[in-house]
């Protein structure tokens, strides 16, 4: 070919890819799942492919997520090819991503649309479903075989030259140079490994699977673990893009790649056996693909030790591990009513998510709360723990100086072989009268009523001095005003005590009349995304009809007492407990630390609309007494 020619050549190719770049792109987002049923103790991985067809490129795109599924590692891989036809020449590029997903609940789940933007302009994929059934129960990804597209990119970021090849002998390469040798099960292996064989019921033991190979691997996927029957695992490390080292195996150097690597905590003692571990390979060079392998681990066992005799009162087998516990009261003094909190706190590593941690006991005159509790998990090394908080929330009912007792934790250490009990400090809680009121238990502690009398003091002496004579009309009227006063005073009296007597009816009849204006106030707060002011109106809305329905507060009443007052002022049992479920539920959402982001609030706003049109149903009244 003349240089002339080669010139005439690239500038029409230069001409077609101008041309090409204004008349736009087309574009295609494909979406599919390595399978579509999985256990729990699986792993499901979701491939996107973006292919674009012309001059464009993308600027974003939002892979789907569900609450039932835990990200593990997103990869990405990229290829473009150019073609000349009678029409010209094209470019098309694909780019593929795909994310590891880790279930963590059970059911059914609908993946949305794959959104990516093309030069400003949206696409999306399609939907994909998916079944999460309990650990052990998920059928095994099948190999897609011909059917199934490979990655133009390898497992290891490295290009494949083939882009859309099948299984072997699909491979149009190997026709024209015979084919690269096909490695044998002693050139590319899989292994899994366990850090020790023998351990205590609980303790830590490090699982790692690898891939050993001394020839280029240009994919791996399809990896199926086994199910870890009797362990409790905890994720290490997942490298989305493992990197090779060198280690000599029987004086052979093999590429030595991580693939995974679990914490795993036995739940039962004896012999326990961990299946092996599969994976596809295609391995054979850069340039010469090679065959399509399957390679499997050896099972391995492992023997749980029962935990030690010895075991102090109280103690959980799943506090296993070297832990640490601390504890705090938030503030040590309130009043009536007011919420103190008692924070538990252990670090250190063992199966944190397994911990039991000690109860805070009743104690009369606080009301204590459920604890609420937060794991912050993290990996120092090979070894799995964290932080676990649980905090306790207690109100107060009454005034008084209370002991919040000293609460326990038993530990058994693996290393030392021992156990031990840590114990937190006994704390002091001061109740002191609310503002503008008195402590319902007034007679427990100080007498709550004494800052309010005022001593007496004796009026000074009257001066006796004459008294000027007054005329007639005068003294008439001294004689006839006193008389008519007192009579004014005895009707206005009258009519006062008739009010006060009609006041709490009047009250009582347009009690449910201002609990659903609350209601609806409440709604539209709720609307307004004001969670908090929407509680407050909840709250007043069930408080200020139950106080009106039965002529008193409602403040120092325990629960049960409430229950057994409202069944006796006329209300049905079953409109009592829903009304004291109501309050118990805007008390835990305004206590407990926890509750406030459980829900948007709209559960806790038909509870209360619930129990207070079941107790205007029964007729709730004073008068019933």
């Amino acid at each position: 070919m003349s240089t002339r020619t080669g010139s005439a050549l690239l500038a029409a190719a230069c001409l077609a890819l101008a041309s090409s770049a204004r008349a736009g792109a087309a574009v295609d987002v494909g979406a599919e799942l390595d399978q579509d049923l999985v256990g729990l103790d699986q792993t499901v991985t979701l491939s996107v492919t973006v292919t674009i067809r012309g001059n464009g490129s993308v600027q974003r795109i939002e892979l789907p997520s569900s609450p039932k599924l835990r990200e593990l590692g997103t990869s990405t891989s990229e290829s473009s090819s150019i073609s000349i036809g009678s029409g010209g020449m094209s470019v098309t590029r694909s780019q593929t991503y795909r994310t590891s997903y880790q279930p963590v609940g059970q059911g059914d789940v609908t993946l949305p649309p794959a959104v990516v933007v093309v030069d400003g302009q949206a696409y999306r994929g399609p939907p994909l479903r998916l079944k999460i059934l309990p650990a052990g129960q998920g059928t095994p990804s099948q190999p897609r075989g011909r059917q199934r597209a490979q990655s133009p990119f390898s497992f290891f970021g490295m290009p494949n030259p083939f882009g859309q090849g099948g299984d072997d002998g699909e491979d149009p390469f190997n026709q024209m140079f015979g084919g690269a040798r096909p490695p044998t099960g002693q050139d590319v292996f899989l292994a899994a490994g366990v850090d020790r064989r023998r351990v205590y019921l609980g303790q830590e033991l490090t699982w790692t699977i690898r891939l050993f190979s001394r020839v280029d691997v240009s994919e791996f996927d399809d990896v199926k673990l086994p199910g870890f029957d009797g362990f409790w695992g905890e994720e290490l490390e997942s490298p989305t893009h493992p990197m090779p080292t060198i280690q000599n195996v029987g004086g052979v150097p093999y590429q030595v790649y991580l693939i995974k690597k679990k914490a795993l905590f036995p739940s039962r003692s004896g012999k326990i056996s961990i299946g092996a571990a599969e994976a596809d390979i295609s391995a054979g060079g850069l340039f010469f693909r090679g065959r399509r392998l399957h390679r499997a681990t050896q099972p391995i066992e492992v023997e749980v030790l029962p935990l030690p005799p010895g075991a102090p009162p109280g103690f959980s087998t799943s506090n296993v591990g070297d832990w640490r516990l601390s504890a705090q009261l938030q503030p040590a003094q309130i009043s009536v009513g007011e919420p103190a909190s008692l924070t538990l706190t252990v670090e250190g590593s063992g199966n944190l998510h397994a911990l039991v941690l000690p109860k805070l006991p009743a104690i009369p005159g606080l009301r204590v709360y459920d604890p609420t509790s937060t794991d912050k998990a993290s990996v120092n090394g090979d070894r799995f723990g964290g932080i676990r908080k649980s905090e306790f929330v207690v109100v107060a009912q009454r005034t008084g100086e209370f002991e919040i007792p000293s609460l326990e934790l038993s530990t058994f250490d693996p290393q030392s072989r021992s156990y031990s009990t840590q114990r937190t400090p006994a704390f002091s809680l001061r109740v002191v009268p609310a503002v503008g009121g008195q402590g319902s238990g007034a007679a427990a502690g100080q007498n709550v009523l004494e800052a309010s009398y005022r001593p007496l003091r004796p009026d000074p002496a009257l001066a006796v001095g004459g008294l000027p004579p007054l005329p007639d009309r005068a003294l008439a009227a001294i004689l006839v005003l006193p008389p008519l006063a007192l009579a004014l005073a005895w009707a206005a009296e009258r009519l006062r005590r008739r009010r006060e007597e009609l006041a709490p009816l009047a009250r009582e009849r347009r009690a449910y009349r201002s609990a659903r204006k609350r209601l609806k106030a409440a709604k539209a707060l709720l609307e307004a995304k004001e969670p908090e002011r929407a509680l407050d109106e909840l709250t007043r809305a069930l408080v200020g009809y139950l106080e009106d329905r039965t002529g008193g507060p409602i403040a120092g009443l325990a629960h049960a007492e409430l229950r057994e007052k409202l069944v006796g002022l006329g209300a049905s049992e079953a409109a009592a407990r829903a009304a004291v479920r109501a309050l118990e539920a805007c008390e835990l959402r305004r206590y407990a630390p926890g509750a406030r982001g459980s829900s948007d609030g709209h559960d806790l706003l038909s509870s209360t609309e619930f129990a207070l049109d079941a107790l205007e149903r029964t007729g709730l009244s004073r008068r019933a007494a």
